[in-house]
């Protein structure tokens, strides 16, 4: 058996989320996709993650605490890589599925592991729910992946939809469920840590953080980017720099340094030498009584969209800042609050809340990098930031940034102290450069002899600028014998444009519109969104020698040329050395432009003219499209099959039509787009390949698709050919609820007026209006309604459009309902009506709308029961006054807490509480999860709650929900100090009730020896019956908790009480974590081994269903009747079979089990489960097949 240290070490190893949080696990995470190969095999990653997973969960299945929680997965995991290795091949989303399952299982068994280890074992009973919800989520992925395994590939595609969504769904369980596992499990983060307070508050940071930049959608972290650019720094150069006067000057004293220069002289890596010596000095700075000062940072960068906004800028460096404040997160949280992260900030709000960041940090550094690769519409609000940061004063504030020189820039900042990035400044870096390359590159080694002469030159016209200097450095590495290297040093170039011209020069004049092709793709390539892995960000080189493997020499339609990609993949490297660099990201090779320089010089006229070739943007969509259509009309006549495993065929289905909409020239490419549109083969292998993709559009007819991207031409084309305006289809719906949905106004109208069904719901009973008055699009709604759209049909999940709208706080549109006839008071959608939507959201002023306009605010809902519910919900304190001013019953009943009062009292809301009791809500009002609102209030630890619920009258003995009083909530979560309490106010500590009988039997099953001691010092019954173990007894016993079950038996359990499902605690040891030391010890205390009762009819069938040899071969020496009939099953010879337990069916009939037993029911469950190996054993032993 492996080490489980090893193990353990090895899992935490890879999943160690940053390189400055070493020890984090990070369970939850998605993971990693790795792609499987062209047949559908697991890569060995991913095979090695199973490997990795199924290890730990065999080393975890030895703590009784855990092992019927992952005994399952375990099994799972092992049966996913047996067949894998017998057919050596998988379905890709079945290894999605089974990558998800490793990664959760993996998790949850390092966490138990590592608290093994770390000797608090004590804490596993605290993952109880997360065990339970994960046990079913193995439970329902088991059979799911049994169910498609059975199935054909014909069936797989017959029932795609189902299958499809049935999958999804499931991972998207898996994922939200491993989220919340890592907030859950906060406490394991803490444990052997020297200061835990210290340790739990961290960990608290960690989850705000996560919260924060979920909210602020991402903004893009600098960290690579500085470990990139840091790493172009040649040892030896900038302490030119880092020496200056004025730099020495910024660097002590508040105030700006603006570093101006050209393209390529080096500003970014005087920028990442700044961070890093700023961050050195941290070091020196940081004490008791000097706190160290803060530091924040942002490159923009011509190369990816996402970091040239000044908001996304401002983003990052106020989550960087919030990290070193001495409240980390405060203010930003702060401002989260107030719309519950339902809006983002504005420019100004994130403008206000750096400066109370800066209040709260004392002297602050900011490096802004590459101000000029900001998107030009920004610059002016550059400019305006800089502006603002220069007149701050109230606390020591060092701004430092970097540009190329611009007129706004010199306008703007004009007075600012600046250095030059010029000729003379930069010479003597750059000599040391080209000296430094010489030396250390092996294509250039060979000219070493010559070093001085060659550093003379190349510096000379280099002009001062690093990329340059490196660029000719490049050139004269291709030359191979000392007189090509004498002709070069004599011509050349002196200007980045010139050096690369020198590169477009050496290519053959037929690889030209290849190498124009791969940069336009390089350039233009329109990413896929964040959660994508194999399209986001820079190009993959795979992806890019697919995109190029055609024969471009018919304007009209390129010819897709599938051999080519391979040698494609090698060719591209060389065409394109000195343009890009080939970074490898997320495993993959990718390809990206070297520098801004290079893209300035292929979008100049310079190039255009030179090469008789336009690569701007809108030129390059027209191309890009072309390309994308004509990789789909190849199917046309040949097989999909390999289709669907290149890259840039999953990204051209999902991106063709948004570049043909930016084209330069949309009639250009209506032929061919309408040819694809045809429904053909091409269009079924878009269509297929969608699906694969899980895309909402892999269902989509060609009309459904052009209203959904906004293809107008396509539409009209359509159309005129008679196609089904009305076809509603999966995911994607009809036309006009396509249309409708993502806001493309004039192919609504075109719609209408041609016919379409204005109130014809989709596939998933959503009607247009709905959508478009949840997405805020006026125009449409209000063409909806002017051609008969029904402001009151039901929406299955949204509900009505009045309330979508309101939802959205969208005003204009619920007064534009509301005059058009829509009732306010109509029911449905998850929130009950529109006014609780509203309510639920906090739109107070919709709210007032929708009360003025007779709205009933005691409506009923769904989850919170009613408008009021929903706003106690989100401690909506404002709309809670106006719905109570207005009429609204405190008293209302909901589903799962019950009433609005047990709302607040769970989520913590005591202002509200208060509230609520003032106005008439009654404390004992019954039901909900967890019983009355001081249950609710328990469960979540909110003991002033608790107090306060006491204090007006709550009685504390009020039966009802899953923990069957308060005390048996509070005994169930540990809350000892809550339970004292109750207990102090009269709880009476044997109230049977709820799924474990008792709060003893709670307590118990739970592992709270502190509370099981508390309640039987106050008078606990050891032996009250009932709930799911039949006693406390019985429930300590099946989760394995010794401790609690010698304290139990100490005062005085009985140890043969029958009851519960598994007849007695004998049965429920022998069933749950088969304790071995537990099962002893009842027997040494009289456990009657053959006492009849529970599912399985005696206790060696309860042991048999388990498995557990031992446990099987213990009862059977301790007297258990191995003939002994009753239960579902009949016989515990009948229960192994059924459960495919091999081993233990030997076990009992070498010991006399009565093979024909129950006229022959063992053989019979074990053919009807297919075991056929305990079918042939129980024949060889005399069975008799059962007449059928």
């Amino acid at each position: 058996m492996p080490d489980p240290k090893q193990l353990l070490s090895k899992w935490i190893h890879r999943k160690i989320s940053a390189p400055d949080d070493p020890a984090s696990i990070q369970p939850g995470s998605a993971p990693s996709a790795v792609v499987p190969d062209k047949t559908g095999s697991m890569s060995e990653p991913v095979l090695d993650n199973l490997e990795l997973a199924l290890s730990l969960a065999e080393q975890a299945v030895a703590i009784a605490q855990v092992a019927p929680f992952i005994a399952p997965a375990a099994a799972l995991l092992s049966e996913i890589l047996k067949s894998y290795k017998e057919v050596k091949s998988a379905n890709e989303k079945r290894n999605l599925l089974s990558e998800y399952i490793a990664d959760l299982t993996g998790d949850i068994c390092a966490t138990v592991l590592r608290m093994e280890a770390t000797n608090h074992s004590d804490l596993i009973g605290r993952l109880k729910q997360d065990l339970e919800k994960y046990s079913d989520l193995i439970t329902k992925a088991s059979r799911f992946i049994e169910d498609y395994d059975k199935q054909g590939k014909f069936t797989h595609f017959a029932g795609r939809n189902q299958l499809g969504d049935e999958m999804v769904k499931l991972n998207q369980e898996l994922n939200s469920f491993g989220g919340r596992f890592r907030t859950n499990r906060l406490v394991d983060l803490a444990i052997n840590q020297s200061d835990g307070a210290r340790t739990l508050d961290r960990v608290h940071d960690m989850v705000v953080e996560e919260k924060l930049e979920k909210w602020l959608e991402f903004p893009p972290a600098m960290k690579q980017k500085q470990h990139d650019t840091e790493a172009l720094r040649k040892e030896g150069t900038g302490r030119w720099f880092l020496e200056d006067t004025k730099f020495v000057e910024w660097q002590n004293n508040p105030g700006l340094l603006w570093i101006e220069g050209p393209s390529g002289a080096g500003k970014s890596v005087l920028s990442a030498t700044v961070i890093k010596n700023v961050f050195e000095e941290e070091i020196s700075f940081s004490g008791p009584k000097a706190p160290a000062p803060a530091t924040a940072f942002f490159y923009f960068d011509f190369r990816a969209k996402e970091t040239q906004r000044v908001e996304i800028a401002l983003r990052r460096i106020i989550l960087q800042l919030s990290a070193h404040s001495p409240h980390p997160y405060r203010a930003l949280d702060e401002h989260y609050k107030l719309s519950n992260g339902q809006k983002l900030p504005s420019y100004k709000d994130l403008q206000k809340i750096l400066q109370q960041l800066f209040r709260e940090l004392g002297r602050t550094y900011i490096v802004l990098d590459a101000l000029d690769e900001c998107d030009d519409s920004d610059f002016a609000s550059l400019v305006d930031l800089v502006s603002a940061l220069r007149k701050w004063t109230e606390t020591p504030l060092h701004i430092l940034f970097t540009s190329q020189p611009r007129q706004i820039f010199t306008e703007g900042f004009e007075g600012i102290t600046r250095i030059a990035l010029e000729f003379n400044i930069t010479q003597g870096d750059i000599r040391f450069f080209i000296a430094e390359e010489i030396r250390t590159n092996p294509k250039l080694k060979i000219w070493h002899h010559q070093t001085d002469d060659i550093t003379d030159r190349v510096a000379r016209k280099s002009n001062g600028m690093f990329r340059l200097a490196a660029s000719l450095l490049i050139e004269l590495a291709r030359c191979k014998w000392e007189d090509q290297l004498d002709k070069k040093l004599e011509n050349l170039p002196d200007s980045l444009f010139g050096i690369y011209d020198r590169f477009f020069d050496t290519i053959p004049p037929d690889d030209l519109v290849y190498v124009n092709a791969a940069l336009r793709w390089i350039m233009f390539k329109k990413d896929l969104d964040e959660y994508d892995p194999d399209n986001y960000g820079p190009i993959p080189l795979e992806m890019l020698a697919d995109a190029i493997s055609f024969d471009f020499s018919n304007a009209e339609e390129y010819v897709c040329m599938p051999n080519r990609r391979e040698a494609n993949a090698g060719a591209i490297v060389g065409w394109l050395e000195g343009l890009v660099i080939n970074p490898t990201i997320d495993g993959k090779p990718r390809v990206i432009l070297a520098h801004a320089s290079v893209q300035d010089y292929l979008l100049s006229t310079h190039f255009t003219t030179r090469f008789k070739c336009d690569l701007s943007e809108s030129h390059s969509h027209t191309f890009l499209a072309r390309t994308c259509i004509s990789y789909f009309l190849y199917f046309e006549n040949h097989l999909l099959d390999d289709a669907r495993s290149h890259l840039f065929g999953m990204y051209a289905a999902e991106r063709w039509c948004q570049h043909l909409l930016r084209s330069h020239d949309q009639a250009v490419l209506f032929s061919a787009a309408m040819h694809l549109l045809n429904g053909g083969g091409a269009y079924r292998a878009l269509s297929s390949i969608l699906q694969h993709r899980n895309s909402p559009l892999g269902f989509a007819a060609p009309l459904q698709l052009c209203c959904w991207h906004g293809y107008l031409e396509g539409v009209k084309a359509l159309l005129a050919l008679n196609v089904d305006i009305n076809l509603a289809v999966p995911h994607t719906g009809s036309a006009l609820t396509a249309a409708s949905g993502h806001g493309h106004t004039n192919i609504v109208c075109l719609l209408l007026q041609s016919g379409a069904n204005v109130n014809l719901p989709d596939v998933e009973g959503v009607y247009a209006l709905t959508i478009a008055a949840g997405r805020g699009n006026i125009e449409i709604v209000c063409l909806l309604l002017e051609n008969g759209a029904d402001a009151n049909l039901l929406s299955r999940a949204e509900g009505s459009a009045l309330a979508a709208a309101s939802y959205e706080g969208n005003t204009e549109i619920v007064c534009l309902l509301l005059e058009n006839g829509a009732d306010v008071n109509l029911p449905g959608g998850e929130y009950g009506s529109a006014l609780g939507a509203a309510s639920y959201r906090g739109r107070t002023e919709i709210v007032h709308l929708l009360l003025e306009n007779s709205a009933n605010v005691n409506l009923p809902g769904r989850e919170y029961g009613s408008a009021l519910g929903a706003a106690s919900y989100r401690d909506e304190i404002e709309i809670v006054h106006l719905l109570l001013e207005n009429g609204a019953d405190v008293n209302l009943p909901g589903r799962k807490y019950g009433s609005a009062l047990r709302t607040a009292s769970y989520m913590g809301w005591t202002k509200l509480v208060h509230l609520l009791l003032e106005n008439g809500a009654d404390v004992n009002l019954p039901g909900g999860e967890y019983g009355s609102a001081l249950g609710a209030a328990s469960y979540r630890d909110e003991i002033e709650i608790v107090r306060l619920l006491l204090e007006n009258g709550a009685d504390v003995n009020i039966l009802g929900g899953e923990y069957g009083s308060a005390l048996g909530v509070a005994s169930y979560m540990g809350r000892t100090e809550i339970v004292c309490l109750l207990l102090e106010n009269g709880a009476d500590v044997n109230i049977l009730g709820g799924e474990y009988g008792s709060a003893l039997g709670v307590a118990s099953y739970m592992g709270r020896t502190e509370i099981v001691c508390l309640l039987l010092e106050n008078g606990a019954n050891v032996n009250a019956a009932g709930g799911e173990y039949g006693s406390a007894l019985g429930a300590a016993s099946y989760e394995g908790n010794t401790e609690i079950v010698h304290l139990l038996l100490e005062n005085g359990a009985d140890v043969n009480l029958p009851g519960g499902e598994y007849g007695s605690a004998l049965g429920a040891a022998t069933a749950g974590y088969g304790n071995i030391e537990i099962i002893h010890l009842l027997l040494e205390n009289g456990a009657n081994v053959n006492l009849p009762g529970g599912i399985y009819g005696s206790v060696l069938g309860a042991a048999s269903n388990r498995g557990n040899k031992e446990t099987v071969h213990l009862l059977l020496e301790n007297g258990a009747n191995v003939n002994a009939a009753g239960g579902e099953y009949g016989n515990a010879l009948t229960v192994a079979s059924a459960q495919g337990h091999t081993n233990i069916v030997k076990l009992l009939l070498e010991n006399g089990a009565d093979v024909n037993a129950d006229e022959g029911s063992a053989v019979q469950a074990a053919s009807n489960a297919g075991r056929t190996e305990i079918v042939d054993l129980l024949l060889e032993n005399g069975a008799v097949r059962p007449s059928t």
